[in-house]
């Protein structure tokens, strides 16, 4: 499965002149659904992340989603755009089912559709900007620190000297003491 080029120009003139932009499709939901699967999946590889997501049947031309069904589809968007942690405005996902409430437009498909494309585009970059790395460490490595004190070439301080017991690099006195340096004579 791969993530397929949302379609988020849908205008008022398409439901006028009938365009195939004018139909919520069986393939309008599935391109939907399919881009969301994706997104999921991409999300949890890269941040190693569990997003709650329900799994829905796909529509077919003799049935019709519910309202809790794209209700549920929306939920599925809205839940990936705050897993990821990018910038975005969920969508409404609380659409009643009947003949006298208001239901999902033109717009509001793009809206859904858009984000899935915000969401796919700001985390390709976001891929670009994580830097992997392994532990942290300081100063020079034991076993050069040790030849220097083993042929007598430093001079032992007057006082006790603290040093690490982990090459974690971090700062601030209370820190220190958090981090329990031992003493050295």
């Amino acid at each position: 499965m791969k993530f397929i080029t949302p379609v988020t120009d849908r205008t008022r003139q398409d439901i006028l002149d009938h365009t195939a932009k004018a139909y919520f499709n069986v393939s309008d939901w599935k391109r939907i659904y399919e881009n969301s699967l994706v997104l999921k999946a991409l999300i949890e590889k890269v941040f190693g992340i569990t997003i709650p997501f329900t799994v829905l049947t796909t529509p077919t031309t003799a049935t019709l989603p519910t309202a809790l069904e794209i209700n549920t589809l929306i939920q599925n968007i809205n839940n990936i755009l705050m897993a990821s942690n990018l910038p975005g405005t969920p969508n409404k996902a609380n659409w009643l089912a009947g003949v006298s409430v208001s239901s999902p437009d033109y717009n509001d498909v793009n809206a859904w559709e858009l984000l899935t494309a915000l969401v796919m585009s700001l985390l390709a970059l976001d891929i670009d900007y994580v830097i992997y790395c392994g532990v942290a460490a300081t100063g020079q490595p034991r076993f050069y620190q040790h030849r220097w004190r083993q042929y007598g070439w430093i001079v032992p301080a007057g006082s006790p000297v603290r040093r690490a017991r982990t090459g974690v690099a971090i700062t601030g006195t209370s820190l220190t003491r958090q981090n329990q340096f031992r003493r050295y004579s």
